[in-house]
């Protein structure tokens, strides 16, 4: 497996309306380590990819809701004008958000865009 790779996860917004549990900045933090947990498996499916396609890279933007009172991330959608046009890292970032919930769940809901960068390590 190729361990050559660099990936980031980078919060560019994250905003919420109503009464809170968690401040702005503890909201995005919160949703970044939920994120965050997924990595090993973004980096794995990175890996794939650079065995098939050695130069590949990209960009990944992604818009979805953290749920309020359950904490599940929902809807989320690739900004098709904005990320890579590589599918199968799109399709790596999707999956990895499936059924994840944030907990504890805030009193509002959340709406965030994250981005995750695929780049090789340069040494």
């Amino acid at each position: 497996m190729n361990r050559n790779w660099w990936l980031s996860c980078s919060v560019l917004a994250i905003a919420a309306s109503g009464c809170a549990v968690r401040s702005a900045d503890m909201y995005r933090d919160d949703t970044r380590k939920l994120l965050e947990t997924k990595n090993a498996g973004l980096q794995a499916c990175y890996d794939s990819e650079l065995q098939a396609h050695p130069d590949a890279t990209g960009k990944v933007i992604v818009h979805f809701t953290v749920e309020d009172d359950t904490g599940k991330v929902k809807d989320p959608k690739i900004d098709d004008l904005q990320s890579t046009p590589n599918r199968t890292l799109r399709g790596c970032v999707l999956d990895a958000l499936k059924d994840l919930v944030l907990y504890p769940p805030d009193e509002r809901a959340g709406d965030a865009t994250f981005v995750w960068e695929f780049q090789i390590a340069r040494t």
